[in-house]
């Protein structure tokens, strides 16, 4: 349960810092910068989509083959999905980072000087 709600609060504090990230640093209007959003939407949707596939190739065969079901099975997504995240998250502050020590004009900026 405490992994679950710190990788929770992980994603709540990622976005919170896209306003900061794409407003201040690369001065999007109000209205551009909830684009970054509709890519997370698009993940979202290719993943359920993903999983709907996979469960309908490989858990009702299976299921439907042997009888019997093993909630376990389900763990093998769980572990190949896990993994993107925390990679997201690196990419997203390593590129952050890039540009607020290098070419960034905004006081957010400034104030990482400091």
């Amino acid at each position: 349960m405490v992994v679950f709600c710190s990788v929770g609060f992980l994603v709540v504090v990622w976005f919170e810092a896209f306003p900061m990230v794409y407003v201040d640093i690369h001065h999007f209007s109000l209205g551009a910068s909830g684009l970054p959003f509709l890519g997370l939407m698009v993940g979202c949707l290719a993943a359920g989509f993903g999983y709907i596939c996979w469960n309908y190739f490989y858990v009702e065969p299976h299921f439907k083959a042997t009888g019997v079901f093993v909630p376990e099975s389900r763990l093998s997504v769980a572990l190949f999905a896990s993994a993107f995240i925390p990679v997201s998250l690196l990419i997203f502050g390593m590129f952050f980072l890039s540009l607020a020590f290098t070419s960034c004009d905004s006081s957010y900026c400034r104030r990482l000087d400091r």
